[in-house]
């Protein structure tokens, strides 16, 4: 059975309860009430005939007695009415049948009817009694009408409450049917649709703790296949490093002495050229390729950050002008120094503006790199750069892909160059963050923990 009906079932189950008791208390309040108005009309009867009453029993006026007797007894809610005397000898009476014998109720009155009694008293001395009978007919018409208000009125609220709780019972199961729609997904391999999380209530607190779980799990699973692809190439590599790397200084050489031995052919001259060409572009990509299986531990250094941006904005600023691009730099003077890795750290920035350059395709762009500090939740403090231009941009399904290792959208490339980037900044308990508007602009955020001194570690 789904909660959604369980839920239903129970409030609706719970409210039919309480409206049962709240009709029982109500019939049995106002039966009571009834029962009391009509026991005080009677005594109210009882009382004025005893007094009206008086003069014709003491005069005998048995006919006023009668008029009386039947005007009373016209009431709906009086079934008789009966004068005795001291001795309890009936002297008048609505019905003629009994004027003359002995009183006895249980005779005369039905023994479910309201019997009322009142002395007739003449300077303290008794000189008869009136009994009066009321009915409990109009009670029980009264009552039962009652009642069917009161059910008619219960089942309305029952119904109205069965609403409400269907109602309730959506809003409380709709966003835990979500939850269990994201584990499903989640259990599929995708880590990217994340549930809302913004409300204070308890789903609220369960959607942030599945949300937390997931972060950590793909950060696992990214790592761990990160480990594992590592781990393969590095096995890899060291057959490709002993089998390929170590004979291409001697082909170098055999090629440096055959332009020696040949410095005049042409052919000599153009060939050789070519395979040194080719040489030192397959030296390049096993140099990239030893990077990404293991990129060594930072080699930690005291600077400032501005400094080595200054330093790498001289290596590249005649690069970025050829392609018809303006660097932009907005550094923050206020930067204090701190440990990291410069040659690392260049490596990164040296990419990324690269990239960058590459992006804008050779038209008048704009390159902007930023520093400055950021401070966490937590109050840490971390040294970010931003570097934004204003190239094609990046297609969203493309944004999952960029730390890849040997993912590129470009024609020539490893598609190492994030990847390796990625590394270098985790090792120095980093993060790198791309965004981008594809065909407006990319910005790359960098941040590494501030560290004025260095860990005794």
């Amino acid at each position: 059975m789904r909660l959604s009906v369980k839920f239903s079932l129970i409030i609706s189950g719970l409210l039919f309860l309480a409206i049962v008791l709240m009709v029982f208390i109500n019939i049995n309040q106002n039966k009571t009430f009834l029962q009391n108005e009509i026991r005080k009309k009677g005594q109210t009867l009882a009382q004025t005939a005893s007094i009206a009453c008086l003069d014709p029993l003491l005069k005998k006026d048995y006919a006023t007695l009668r008029r009386y007797c039947n005007s009373i007894a016209r009431d709906e809610d009086v079934t008789a009415i009966a004068i005795l005397d001291p001795k309890y000898i009936v002297k008048m009476n609505n019905n003629i049948n009994i004027l003359g014998k002995s009183w006895q109720s249980k005779m005369f009155i039905p023994c479910n009817y309201y019997v009322m009694t009142h002395s007739i008293t003449l300077a303290d001395t008794v000189i008869g009694y009136v009994y009066i009978s009321m009915s409990d007919r109009n009670i029980k018409e009264e009552l039962r009408l009652l009642i069917l208000k009161n059910v008619l009125l219960g089942a309305g609220f029952t119904l109205v409450g069965l609403g409400f709780a269907l109602f309730m019972a959506k809003r409380i199961t709709t966003p835990l049917n979500a939850l269990i729609g994201y584990a499903a997904r989640v259990a599929e391999g995708d880590f990217d649709m994340m549930p809302d999380s913004s409300s204070s209530d308890e789903v609220g607190v369960l959607s942030r703790a599945f949300n937390l779980m997931i972060a950590n799990l793909k950060r696992y699973i990214e790592a761990r296949t990160r480990n594992e692809r590592l781990t393969m190439a590095g096995r890899l590599s060291s057959v490709i490093a002993h089998e390929i790397r170590n004979p291409l200084e001697p082909i170098k050489g055999a090629v440096t002495m055959l332009r020696m031995k040949n410095p005049d052919d042409p052919w000599v001259k153009k060939y050789t050229t070519i395979i040194e060409e080719e040489v030192g572009e397959l030296s390049d990509f096993i140099g990239n390729f030893l990077d990404f299986t293991g990129t060594s531990e930072p080699a930690l250094k005291k600077m400032n950050i501005n400094t080595l941006i200054l330093g790498v904005k001289d290596l590249t600023e005649e690069y970025i002008k050829q392609h018809n691009n303006l660097l932009v730099l907005i550094l923050d003077p206020s930067l204090p120094d701190s440990f990291f890795d410069p040659k690392q750290m260049k490596q990164v920035v040296m990419n990324l503006i690269l990239n960058s350059v590459q992006a804008m395709e050779e038209r008048k762009g704009i390159l902007e790199i930023e520093t400055g500090i950021t401070i966490s939740d937590s109050g840490g403090r971390s040294i970010l750069i931003r570097i934004k231009d204003n190239g094609m941009g990046i297609r969203t399904e493309m944004l999952k892909k960029l730390f890849d290792p040997y993912f590129t959208s470009k024609r020539e490339g490893t598609g190492l160059g994030l990847f390796i980037s990625q590394l270098l900044i985790e090792k120095h308990n980093g993060r790198l963050h791309i965004e981008s508007e594809y065909g407006k602009w990319t910005m790359v955020l960098i941040k590494i923990p501030l560290k004025e001194k260095q860990d005794e570690s």
